[in-house]
């Protein structure tokens, strides 16, 4: 559903972040990822985003760049 969703509104980061979020409780990291990535290229300052991809990446092994995004998460106000 969130498929069509983004084809019908690609502009709308928060369908972004829900798919992604389905992906990461699938453990479909790379798709969670893409997604994050994307609905942080509509929404910039979405703290939770960083959060949200930095633990899939922390998922992969790859905690270079799951630190980073915890960071920038932090730096943007992110508390939990």
């Amino acid at each position: 559903d969130y498929s069509k969703a983004i084809e019908l509104n690609p502009k709308d980061y928060i369908l972004y972040s829900n798919r992604g979020y389905a992906y990461d409780e699938l453990k479909q990291y790379e798709k969670a990822i893409q997604d994050y990535s994307k609905a942080i290229e509509l929404n910039p300052t979405g703290n939770w985003l960083y959060k949200s991809r930095g633990e899939c990446y922390q998922a992969l092994g790859d905690e270079a760049k799951a630190q980073a995004d915890f960071k920038k998460a932090k730096k943007l106000g992110y508390k939990g």
